[in-house]
């Protein structure tokens, strides 16, 4: 199996805790109050809703999601004519 996928935002949280060398990453209660301390909320919910697959991750690794894919390519769904063109 490949790398545990999580929201960007949860991997700059478990990478700041681990980049910091203040504990180790399967002290979970110690990685959860450190992200919350230095405002990474949403790693701190992510991880004890997934304990799991944080330890899994430990192991092989996280990559981060592509945050709402295709929807940078919505106007391709539009004919040109009902584009909005010029600046209002």
């Amino acid at each position: 199996m490949g790398k545990i996928k999580v929201e960007a935002k949860v991997l700059e949280g478990i990478k700041a805790v681990r980049d910091s060398g203040l504990t180790n990453m399967f002290d979970l209660k110690v990685v959860v109050k450190l992200c919350q301390q230095w405002g990474y909320e949403t790693a701190a919910d992510w991880i004890m809703q997934n304990k799991d697959l944080y330890c899994e991750g430990i192991f092989k690794g996280f990559e981060p999601v592509e945050e709402n894919p295709g929807l940078a390519k919505l106007g391709d769904f539009f004919p040109d004519s009902l584009k909005k063109k010029g600046g209002d």
